[in-house]
């Protein structure tokens, strides 16, 4: 899975801002990491600062899907290791608030 979430970062990054096909890469991460709450936070532990600045956004979504206290306890973590992620303390305030 990390694998392809990285190949997905890249073609993200390859891409104008504008783009509108960055929305399906990121519905593709999305699926990718709602898959198992397992493999995500291994794969979230492993990526750098830049992807993972890449992907915080979409935080929630993964959260709602997920529905995981582990996930959150991970992004948590990830926030503290990176806190100059521009707005990741809201990321993850919104995957909390995702959680039913």
């Amino acid at each position: 899975m990390k694998h392809s979430v990285e190949k997905i970062i890249a073609q993200i990054n390859a891409k104008h801002p504008n783009d509108p096909t960055i929305s399906d890469d990121y519905l593709e991460i999305i699926t990718l990491l709602s898959a198992s709450d397992d493999q995500t936070i291994n794969v979230l532990n492993e990526l750098d600062i830049d992807q993972i600045d890449c992907i915080s956004s979409i935080f929630e979504e993964v959260s709602a899907n997920l529905q995981s206290a582990r996930f959150i306890d991970c992004i948590k973590e990830i926030a503290k290791k990176y806190p100059s992620i521009l707005n990741i303390k809201e990321h993850v305030n919104w995957a909390i608030e995702a959680m039913d």
